[in-house]
Parts: structure tokens; sequence; C-alpha cells
């Protein structure tokens, strides 16, 4: 991504766009003191609409957004065994 301060004015401008909306005024999610979707993009937290908008938002960068994610399982020697994911995300210059 040539200029990832312009992606994130435009997600900022969105957010500001869906809170001024009367559509998503009853929503749990939009209500500040439930701290989701008010507060931050969170596609876990977001309602399906949000999550359209956002997505169309990213295609509409086209190939200057680049992403990458790994998910990975792990068991600990230390008598700890569980699942550890990580996400990896990159926006990036393409090139």
């Amino acid at each position: 991504m040539h200029d990832p301060g312009s992606l994130t004015e435009a997600l900022k401008t969105l957010l500001e766009q869906l809170l001024t909306d009367p559509y998503f005024a009853s929503a749990e999610s939009f209500k500040p003191e439930r701290k989701k979707t008010a507060l931050l993009l969170q596609a876990k937290d977001d309602l399906p609409e949000v999550r359209v908008k956002v997505f169309d938002l990213l295609r509409s960068l086209g190939s200057s957004m680049r992403f990458r994610a790994g998910n990975r399982r792990s068991s600990r020697s230390d008598g700890w065994s569980g699942s550890a994911s990580s996400l990896v995300s990159r926006v990036a210059q393409s090139g």
C-alpha cells in the first residue's frame, strides 16, 4: 500500500458515517458502553452489514492491498497444552 495513512483515514471516515447512520442506531454493538463497533471496527463484533461496508472499502483499494494470515496450534513442554492462534496481517506496497 503506497499510503497506509490514507487507509486509516478512510476507515475512520467510514466508522464516523456508520455511527451517524440511523439504521445502526439501535444496534447493541454501536452503543459506546458496549465498547464494540462504536469504538473500533472489529469483524467479530460487527454486524454483517458493517463487514460488507468494510470489505467494499478494502476492495476499492484494488491490488495495492495485500493480506497475510496464519493459524498455528501448539503444545508446550511445560505442561500447558492448548491452542495458540496468531493472525498476522500486513498492508504492504504491492510489488
